[in-house]
């Protein structure tokens, strides 16, 4: 066991302050949000013991990479707390100790740094990725209309239906993309080890094939012979639409093919 100073506000938005025992920091959080209480910040107690190895678990991992859920969660319980009275600072605090994203608590804690060393709140988010060009935009509107809580709550919900949309893509295309390559497979197989095969076997017995399969047979072998080549080509064409596209005319180009593109 361990005791953590912990400071808090409780359902009437009074602060709170004292020692807790408990047996990690996850655990004493846990405590304090059953009482209803939003955790503005809890450390160690100096000189208790397990206090090196809880400080070691709570530091976040830069290599850890950040959902949007967690991103989308953090924003909505920032705006509640920002409508609740609480200062941005003492609200992001809050959102870095309650945030299961150990990435997310890292960052959270240098946008409070880059705030207190004078930066707005929305140039702070603009120095990380997992926040997307929309809601520092957003953010930085409610900065100077004094509409915060409602940016932040915009930009929640806006990157939840984007998420949805994106899931609902994916779960979408996985089972055709599985039977095309699925059909690609088989026809591989047929044309590389079975047609061939089979030639052997019909030419064994003094029979011509018929004009669709002596085709697929010929098929064959220029593909059999040109293998390298045509493998060289293909790497060359993916390597120059891929830098084609990493261009912001070649981004712009493609997207709008595709969006011309009829479904």
């Amino acid at each position: 066991m361990a005791e953590f100073v912990y400071i808090a506000k409780d359902q009437r938005g009074e602060s709170m302050e004292g020692v807790l025992d408990a047996a990690s920091r996850s655990v004493a959080a846990s405590q304090l949000r059953e009482r209803g209480w939003v955790i503005i910040s809890i450390r160690n107690q100096a000189g208790s013991r397990g206090s090196e190895s809880e400080a070691r678990e709570w530091v976040a991992n830069p290599f850890v990479s950040i959902r949007s859920v967690h991103v989308e969660t953090s924003l909505q319980q920032l705006a509640l707390m920002v409508k609740s009275g609480m200062t941005l600072l003492a609200s992001i605090e809050a959102c870095k100790q309650q945030t299961s994203s150990r990435g997310l608590a890292r960052v959270w804690a240098q946008v409070a740094n880059d705030i207190q060393k004078g930066g707005s709140f929305h140039q702070a988010l603009e120095a990380h990725r997992c926040f997307p060009e929309f809601v520092v935009r957003l953010v930085a509107v409610g900065e100077k209309t004094g509409n915060l809580e409602q940016v932040l709550r915009r930009a929640s919900t806006s990157l939840k239906n984007r998420r949805k949309a994106r899931d609902d893509f994916w779960s979408a295309t996985i089972y055709p993309a599985i039977v095309v390559l699925l059909s690609i497979f088989v026809t591989i197989y047929m044309v590389v080890y079975l047609i061939p095969k089979l030639d052997v076997y019909l030419q064994s017995l003094g029979k011509e094939m018929p004009a669709m399969t002596q085709s697929l047979v010929n098929m064959t072998g220029w593909f059999t012979d040109n293998f390298a080549a045509m493998a060289i080509i293909s790497i060359s064409i993916a390597v120059l639409f891929t830098i084609f596209y990493l261009s912001e005319e070649g981004k712009r180009l493609v997207d709008y093919a595709i969006l011309r593109t009829p479904i």
